[in-house]
């Protein structure tokens, strides 16, 4: 086949250009994000049951679906959250599980148990997104200067005109909307005149209810035609609701609304405030349906709010606030940037090496071949483009070259020694020549992630498409350096005339000679260092083992001192500060609060805007319900201006030091410098403990001591419990023996209460296209004192009016936000960041856990990143040794040895040192990205070991002496090692160094290749050679 496409030179051409057609149209088509398409699997049950507490919520609702969830097949773990009025049953299945046919399952197991709940449940809801992921966008709407007044009615217009337009783009999931007004019609009534017109609320209310109705009556006949009858009864305006008649007195006279309250067209309570850059505004959130891409999202909304811009641009003033998308572009234009360099170093390393132009110019028109090649394959694989996928590509790019060089290197040499034979058969006698040992070579690099198909979770999903393409960019530059670089060759195109007769050519003459002087220097230097090293090494052969012995043992102990962690901490370009003033805090004063620290942070030079949402309002989305948050919660986001800037860390210690607070109010800085952090943690820290166990006092008891024990280690910041004293409560305690005397039940009772101070919805007031709530209730001064629900009336049997504080007593207490439980049991949850060594911590709390004496039936378990770290490590350590068991046999299948395959595999643990040493001193942590490093060194390594055994025992098969063929074979490869080594070790620098937002993801791997190959290179160069020289000495006595 090599004389076919050697010799049929444009058919070689077509092969090519057609491949490159294919790659270029291949990239057009291919997606762009920021990491793999990772399908996490989980389902959200969302089941609503209003007007129920959490314990009610968890007993009569969550306990049942739980149990329900737990028996779909390929389930993990049932984590579960019950609020006010709402389950959420978070069910986690297996990696690989088909989440198609495990939601139609669980929607199924949900329907069967809906008859075991109460009838006033609501029909339970199984979605794959997760309501408590983080929006794709956030964009912030306010009124242009002057147009102030306005503010109140923005709510609505956003609602009406702008949320269903961007809902109906593709890939949307839905726009959740924050702050603002919400128009609400309020009643408002006076306690002291409903007492004295002998009314109850229930009889207001129902008075408005029916006095707002419309109802069709049938049909007339009237000669030809037919005539529908309907009762027009509904408010035509908010002045009409004086007019309702809600009773009558003794003398039957009718008691209207108007006498016993005021009616205000106004708006609903405000729980919530949004603000961008200190002034106010709506938010929206966009969040993406699970598994669209999150760049072609953000293009289209990007493209719908710039025509709602033009549109409205006299109305409103749109701002964007956060593109998730910015983040993955500059991640993956870095990345490229990263790989473009490495090429261009490569091409110089060969330059150097090679002391010709021609050479360089040949390979490095390979490598783009090479690259669109992994593009076709890469789009008919359905791999996107993103940081891991390009990241092996970079990767790659050092790699690529290897192979062709050694092809032209050996092509030349025939050409040199072939001189009576024909220019192709000698391209074709030299191509052969290296044909097994780089098809080897490339094969011991490739195979070393055949292990990841065995590979489940987090490490499979996130590094497969790494994986892949590399595989896929190694079997391109080999096609390219078998069939293509021969084919160039045989063409004897003539070396370029670029040095011609002029001032320039010639400076640029003198440059070349230069460094290829210096080359040829640097190499007989080497050789001549290397030859000294080798003489002593043959003579003491038991101390060159000892010692690199030593240096393994060496290298496994620096790696105990080597930071752990799941994935590299990048620098995200923003931050958040999580306030919580004392509970039970107004809403005013927590926007006070906000207001200050936003204007501190506005002066800072490095902010570019600051968005602050001051409260929470429940029934704006289920993420804010599920959040637990109320108005004492302050989240003041902070967004950083790109260029050069302080690192995050460093302005997140800078804030620390100069924003200070009172004791009662607690601050957390929010830095999520995990970009994969929101997959396997609900609470996104990097510490996560969980109590387990059934009484919730004995669980918040136990998660007090817990926060004690963290609080006294110093790296361990911002702990929190996810069981508190929780919110400030009035509980009302009812003298059931009065009740019964009085004929009161206990539902009058209750009912009351909320009519008087939360209120009812008596009815809907339609107005054009519009629903407004109307809500009656008790003014506020008659329900804003403890002492004023004692004052409250209920209705008793005898129709008379009762003051609740005949049959009432009111303790201060408090109440729980939610009630979390993990695999069917309650549990405390406590989190927190950590500061430093990740490893080191999470020894010291284990140290910390182990002296705690725990009731029976208590425990404390790690959670979150801890245990995926764990995993992971397992699963890379898993890859390594499968990885060098397949390298094995592939040497062995070349070299029909079981000897042979020991000595060249040396070369893998002499990396150790490397590899651990580059990651201690430049601060870099063992994560799954150096994790995947080092399992690629295991096969890249042994490729220098191949070409130096390989020619040593060819040496010492034609008769030359063993001392004198080690010799010869590193003086005659070391410049072909030279050569390969840095032309992958420099490729790699550009990412190594880590330039630009996103950068950080491949810096770990760069770094675990480039250490691990440069002290493997030198140990190999030293260390093999004498093994074999022990091992063969041996054999010939």
């Amino acid at each position: 086949m090599l004389d076919t496409f050697i010799k049929r030179r444009v058919t070689t051409a077509m092969v090519f250009l057609g491949i490159c057609l294919v790659g270029f149209i291949a990239v057009e088509k291919l997606p762009v994000q920021l990491l793999p398409d990772i399908e996490f699997p989980r389902l959200t049950i969302v089941t609503p049951y209003e007007n129920a507490s959490p314990t009610e919520v968890e007993q009569l609702v969550t306990r049942y679906i739980e149990e329900a969830a737990s028996s779909v097949n390929g389930v993990l773990s049932v984590y579960s959250e019950s609020l006010e009025g709402l389950s959420l049953v978070t069910v986690r299945f297996q990696w690989g599980t088909n989440m198609d046919m495990a939601l139609i399952e669980t929607k199924e197991k949900a329907d069967i148990i809906k008859t075991q709940l109460p009838q006033d449940t609501g029909k339970s809801t199984v979605i794959k997104f997760d309501p408590k992921s983080d929006p794709v966008m956030i964009y912030t709407i306010a009124l242009p200067s002057g147009t102030e007044n306005d503010f109140a009615q923005l709510r609505r217009r956003i609602e009406k005109e702008i949320i269903p337009y961007l809902e109906r783009i593709e890939g949307v999931a839905l726009v959740d909307i924050m702050g603002g007004y919400r128009r609400q019609v309020n009643i408002n009534l006076d306690c002291g005149k409903i007492y004295a017109h002998s009314l109850s609320l229930a009889e207001v209310i129902e008075g408005v209810n029916m006095a707002n109705f419309s109802f069709p009556a049938g049909y007339v006949e009237k000669k030809d035609r037919e005539y529908l009858v309907r009762t027009v009864g509904e408010f035509r305006n908010v002045a009409e609701m004086n007019k309702v008649v809600v009773g009558r007195n003794d003398a039957g006279v009718p008691i209207y609304l108007k006498e016993i309250g005021e009616i205000q067209d106004g708006f609903r309570d405000r729980k919530c405030i949004v603000r961008l850059n200190g002034k106010e505004a709506v938010g929206l959130l966009i969040r993406k349906e699970p598994g669209k891409n999150t760049m072609d999202v953000c293009s289209r909304v990007r493209e719908r709010i710039t025509e709602l811009s033009a549109k409205y641009h006299k109305e409103f003033q749109l701002a964007n606030v956060f593109d998730q998308s910015s983040f993955i572009q500059s991640s993956i234009d870095n990345v490229l940037n990263a790989a473009v360099m490495g090429g261009l170093i490569s091409i110089l390393v060969l330059w150097f090496f090679l002391k010709n132009v021609r050479y360089p110019l040949i390979i490095s028109s390979s490598i783009p071949i090479s690259i669109l090649g992994t593009f076709a394959l890469m789009y008919f694989k359905g791999i996107s483009i993103n940081t891991m996928s390009l990241g092996g590509l970079a990767l790659g790019v050092g790699v690529m070259v290897d192979a062709g060089t050694v092809v032209l290197e050996s092509i030349a040499d025939e050409l040199k020694r072939g001189k009576g034979k024909s220019r192709i058969a000698n391209v074709i006698a030299g191509t052969r020549e290296v044909f097994i040992p780089v098809t080897t070579s490339t094969l011991t690099t490739v195979i070393v992630f055949a292990p990841l198909v065995f590979i489940t979770g987090l490490s499979g999903a996130v590094f497969s498409e790494l994986a892949l393409t590399i595989t896929f960019s190694l079997l391109c530059s080999l096609l390219s350096s078998f069939l293509f670089i021969p084919m160039i060759v045989a063409l004897d195109i003539p070396s370029p005339e670029i040095f011609r007769d002029s001032r320039i050519t010639k400076t640029l003459s003198g440059i070349q000679q230069m460094v290829f002087d210096f080359s040829d220097v640097f190499m007989e230097r080497a050789i001549a260092l290397y030859t000294t090293i080798m003489e002593y090494t043959l003579a003491n052969k038991k101390r060159v083992l000892v010692a690199g012995l030593v240096s393994m043992a060496f290298g496994a102990i620096l790696f105990l001192f080597v930071d752990k962690e799941l994935m590299p901490r990048v620098d995200p370009g923003e931050l958040a500060i999580d306030i919580e003033m004392p509970k039970g805090t107004p809403l005013a004063e927590s926007a006070e609060m906000s207001t200050r620290i936003e204007s501190y942070l506005l002066k800072k030079p490095y902010v570019r805007d600051v968005y602050a949402k001051i409260g929470s309002d429940p029934d704006d989305n289920i993420s804010e319900k599920s959040s637990g948050r109320a108005s004492n919660n302050i989240l003041i986001q902070i967004f950083l201006k790109g260029g050069r800037r302080p690192h995050v860390s460093k302005i997140v210690s800078a804030l620390q030091n100069e924003i200070r607070v009172g004791e009662m109010v607690k601050m957390d800085y929010i830095v999520k410098e995990s970009v994969v952090e929101s997959l396997f943690g609900q609470g996104g820290k990097a510490l996560t403990l969980e109590v387990y166990g059934k009484e919730r006092d004995e669980l918040m008891k136990i998660g007090e001591r817990v926060h004690e024990g963290l609080a006294a280690i110093p790296e361990v910041r911002n702990i929190s419990a996810a069981l508190d004293r929780g919110h400030p409560e009035l509980k009302v305690n009812i003298d059931r023996t009065a009740m019964a005397s009085l004929g009161i039940n206990i539902s009058d009772i209750a009912s009351g209460l909320r009519a008087a101070v939360r209120g009812e919805i008596a009815t809907k007031y339609r107005e054009s296209d519009d629903e407004i709530d109307v809500r009656v209730r008790l003014r506020r001064e008659d329900r804003s004192e403890k002492d004023s629900l004692r004052r409250i009336l209920v209705k008793s049997s005898t129709e008379a009016n009762i003051p609740l504080g005949k049959i009432i007593t009111i303790e201060e207490g408090s109440s729980p936000n939610k009630i979390i439980r993990s695999e069917q049991n309650r549990i405390n949850r406590i989190t927190a960041d950590i500061v430093g060594s990740k490893a080191m911590v999470f020894g010291k709390v284990e140290r910390m856990l182990s002296h705690l004496n725990l009731k029976e039936g208590y425990e404390v378990k790690f959670a979150g990143e801890r245990d995926e770290i764990s995993r992971s490590l397992g699963d890379i350590g898993f890859m390594l040794g499968f990885a060098i068991i397949l390298v094995y046999m592939v040497l062995a299948s070349q070299f029909q040895s079981l000897v042979s395959p020991f000595i060249i595999m040396l070369s893998i643990p002499v990396t150790i040192l490397g590899v651990s040493a580059s990651l201690l001193l430049t601060g870099t942590s063992l994560n799954i990205n150096s994790g995947i490093g080092i399992v690629m060194l295991a096969g890249n390594v042994v490729a220098n070991a191949i070409i130096l055994f390989d020619f040593i025992s060819k040496e010492h098969r034609e008769g030359v002496g063993l001392h004198d063929a080690i010799i010869e074979a590193g003086k005659k490869r070391l410049e072909p090692i030279l050569n390969t080594t840095l032309t992958t070790i420099l490729a790699l620098v550009p990412l190594a160094i880590g330039m630009g937002e996103g950068s950080e993801l491949q810096r770990p791997m760069a770094i675990a290749v480039i250490g691990g190959l440069t002290v493997s290179t030198f140990l190999t160069m030293v260390v093999v050679p004498t093994i074999y020289a022990m091992v063969a000495g041996k054999s010939a006595r």
